[in-house]
């Protein structure tokens, strides 16, 4: 099989689906759900090229893969952090006692730290999406795409991973 194929075949699969939902991820989820599309359908072993062309196959392993990434994010998306769900889990233990407070706390603290260090346009676009703004609302109060507000959000996460490794 060519890879190329299946490569760009899940590539336009995605941003298609994408498109369709008016969804807009960063680019480094984009590339997740392809490599995930990629990843089913070489596990798969089910395709038969007697029913359908490898695009066809591919766009269906798509559908799938992006409304799972979706779910994913909406859970997680209940409000912005700066840190992942599961690296929260594994910092802040199960039990809500003084040690959970002691920790919480710590974190607090290190967000506060690393959000002092971003520029005043950087900060301001971090509030918003702390408070829990939605992309467009964003987008309107800051005078731009909805689109580039999700990529900047993408990016300042990423940023502030950054300062929390520095910070702590």
């Amino acid at each position: 099989m060519n890879g190329t194929l299946i490569l760009t075949s899940a590539r336009k699969a995605v941003a298609v689906r994408l498109a369709t939902l008016k969804r807009h991820f960063c680019q480094d989820d984009v590339e997740e759900m392809v490599s995930r599309t990629v990843e089913r359908f070489l596990t798969k072993g089910a395709y038969d090229p007697s029913k359908s062309s490898i695009q066809t196959y591919v766009g269906r392993i798509a559908v799938h893969v992006v409304y799972d990434f979706i779910k994913a994010a909406d859970k997680t998306c209940g409000r912005w952090s700066p840190i992942d769900s599961e690296m929260e889990s594994t910092r802040l233990s199960v039990d809500r006692g003084a040690d959970y407070r002691l920790l919480k706390d710590e974190r607090d603290r290190l967000v506060k730290m690393a959000s002092d260090r971003l520029k005043p346009k950087e900060k301001a676009f971090y509030d918003l999406l702390n408070e829990g703004h939605s992309n467009q609302e964003i987008a309107v109060l800051m005078g731009t795409s909805a689109n580039k507000v999700a990529v900047e959000a993408c990016r300042m996460k990423k940023r502030m991973r950054a300062l929390l490794n520095v910070a702590a």
